[in-house]
């Protein structure tokens, strides 16, 4: 069953904000978005203000389609030294909601899903509510709308009430704010272009470094900052901190954030390459040694590293287990090195992320290199198992072009529940493993026939995370995620925050 439009009311964007007198920040702003790119697809807006006007531009399409020549000459034409934009991915509510938000001189961008929505679009004027677009557009008139003299006021008084995950760069009379929710759910990290003191907002580290700026800290969970001629300061903390249990999304890790960010204090390629690792000696407990390894490129590259990498080692140092003699370990393991069995299309966009066309995305996005399969052994290394559409297509064609078996290593858990907090799987009718019940061998033939199929235990996953090196002992159970200051909710069902309020139109 394909989900109706408003069932697909949660998203992942990228949101930044820069702060910069001596800069160009409308060029430097269009450079966080390339950046930020994988985090949305489907539109990007940007605001910028020198202190006395703005002007704002949105549009649909990558961040390079939607701000043409002309559009970043008008929008530099004030010489603005402030910059917050959005790279989109349908939020709740209506599709064509991009963002910036902008009333009052307050502008706003949000990554995140709010999950009492609806409850705070109760609580405004009853003169604009049927005005609401999504939760981004209620979180901004409801900030609005709140108690307080200042803006910081208005933030003091209006953040405790929301709840879910939320990121917002925001910009009010010619300063910036950022505000991380308390779970800290979404990564938002701060950076400083050491030349001028100017400071950069951003939902990774990894758009820091093509502008030349230093990662200094992150957004703490429940922290408001503002950045302003004075520098950064910290304006608030939330006091539901007391009580609430750090969340931070897991799912980061897997599919969302760039290979080359620091989320969490984690670097995102390491967690990959032992996830990766963690599958290969899986397979190497009962002996299966595959012919050649394909890595999903993307997010899947790392995980197909650090499985092949596996695989090579355990070839060197205990052949028997394969049935291999010492002759034949040089060439054994020369065949375990990466292949490039599927060619990827670039060009084709992020398939999980294209919550229209997804099936045709499929196909445009992966060609098969036929010298590197054809009646081999193949293991192809994935990052995720959502809806099995790219999965199902990759089988097909692989076994079309000649290969002798398919076997996919997918590198987190089954996603057995729908997200709220902002990941695009809303729905267990998405959902090809809480559709098959989580038997693994209706999952196998959903996507082609696999000849195997092995996922990352919840255990591993943990254990790849945090460091833990195999001694996960006491952090065994359904909570294992959140003994370990993570929200595994698309595993085990287990929400941090109700889930009832969400928005959708």
């Amino acid at each position: 069953m394909k989900p109706s439009e408003d069932q697909q009311i949660q998203h992942n964007c990228g949101v930044a904000g820069i702060y910069s007198h001596n800069h160009d920040v409308t060029g430097l702003m269009l450079s966080l978005l390339y950046s930020l790119q994988h985090r949305g697809q489907e539109g990007a807006g940007m605001w910028v203000t020198n202190g006395k006007e703005g002007i704002s531009y949105r549009g649909a399409g990558w961040a390079k389609q939607v701000f043409t020549t002309e559009v970043l000459d008008d929008l530099s034409s004030i010489e603005p030294y402030i910059a917050i934009g959005q790279d989109r991915y349908s939020t709740s509510g209506n599709l064509d909601a991009w963002q910036p938000f902008i009333t009052d001189e307050f502008a706003l961008v949000h990554n995140g899903n709010i999950t009492n929505a609806k409850d705070l679009l109760k609580m405004l004027p009853k003169s604009i509510q049927n005005e609401a677009k999504s939760d981004t557009w209620i979180a901004h008139q409801f900030i609005l709308n709140s108690k307080g003299d200042t803006i910081e006021e208005k933030l003091v008084n209006a953040l405790p009430q929301i709840e879910g995950s939320y990121n917002f760069v925001m910009e009010y009379k010619g300063k910036m704010y950022a505000c991380r929710d308390p779970w800290g759910f979404r990564p938002l990290v701060i950076g400083i272009l050491n030349d001028d003191n100017g400071y950069v907002i951003a939902s990774e580290s990894a758009a820091f470094g093509p502008i030349g700026a230093k990662f200094l800290r992150e957004v703490r969970e429940g922290e408001a900052v503002v950045i302003s001629d004075k520098g950064i300061k910290a304006i608030f903390m939330d006091n539901r901190l007391k009580k609430i249990k750090t969340s931070h999304c897991i799912f980061e890790y897997i599919y969302l954030a760039a290979p080359d960010s620091i989320i969490f204090g984690k670097h995102v390629t390491e967690v990959r390459y032992e996830c990766g690792r963690k599958l290969a000696i899986a397979d190497v407990k009962e002996g299966f040694l595959p012919d050649i390894i394909i890595p999903i490129m993307g997010s899947g590259g790392a995980y197909g590293q650090g499985y092949a990498e596996e695989m090579i080692r355990q070839v060197c140092k205990n052949p028997e287990k394969f049935n291999l003699s010492s002759e034949d370990i040089p060439e054994t393991a020369a065949t375990l090195v990466p292949k490039t069995g599927l060619v990827t299309n670039y060009y084709s966009g992020r398939v999980f992320i294209s919550p229209k066309f997804r099936e045709n995305a499929s196909i445009l996005k992966h060609r098969v290199n036929e010298i590197d399969i054809r009646g081999k052994k193949v293991v192809i290394v994935d990052d995720s198992l959502v809806r099995g559409t790219t999965a199902k297509k990759i089988t097909e064609i692989l076994k079309n072009s000649g290969a002798a078996e398919i076997h996919w290593r997918i590198a987190s858990p089954q996603i057995l529940h729908p997200c709220f907090m902002g990941v695009d799987f809303a729905t267990h009718d998405e959902l090809i493993a809480a559709q098959s019940d989580g038997n693994i061998e209706k999952i196998q033939e959903a996507i082609g026939n696999a000849d195997s199929l092995r996922y990352l235990k919840n255990e591993e996953l943990v254990d790849a995370v945090s460091g833990k090196n195999g001694n996960i002992k006491d952090l065994d159970g359904i909570d294992i995620f959140e003994k370990t200051k993570h929200c595994g909710a698309c595993f085990t069902g287990r929400y941090p925050v109700n889930t009832k309020g969400i928005f959708s139109k």
